[in-house]
């Protein structure tokens, strides 16, 4: 049973190392990564909010364009032929985008 425990622990140290190893590599070519999250770090202790995750949220919510972009609910529109589906559609979709 000694012989797979070291077995083990030798496969996962050098498994950590690999990734520890990769994870430094990926941070080295994109130093922008370690200036944002000492940038968030630095808010969240002076803030020192008492919900941290809506912080969090609230924080990076600011790098995601999508974030603020209003939810679009799908619209089917279905029935006979020659009632007027594309004239509706081209109704809705010009209505739409005005009020966006």
């Amino acid at each position: 049973m000694d012989k797979y425990d070291l077995e083990l622990k030798t496969y996962y140290f050098d498994r950590k190392q690999e990734i520890k190893k990769e994870y430094v590599g990926y941070v080295s070519k994109h130093n922008e990564i370690r200036e944002i999250l000492n940038d968030f770090t630095s808010n969240l202790l002076f803030n020192k909010p008492e919900d941290p995750y809506k912080f969090a949220k609230d924080y990076f919510s600011f790098f995601n364009d999508k974030a603020n972009a209003p939810v679009l609910k799908p619209l089917i529109i279905s029935g006979p032929w020659h009632i007027g589906r594309v004239k509706l559609c081209l109704c809705v979709s010009v209505h739409s985008c005005l009020s966006l």
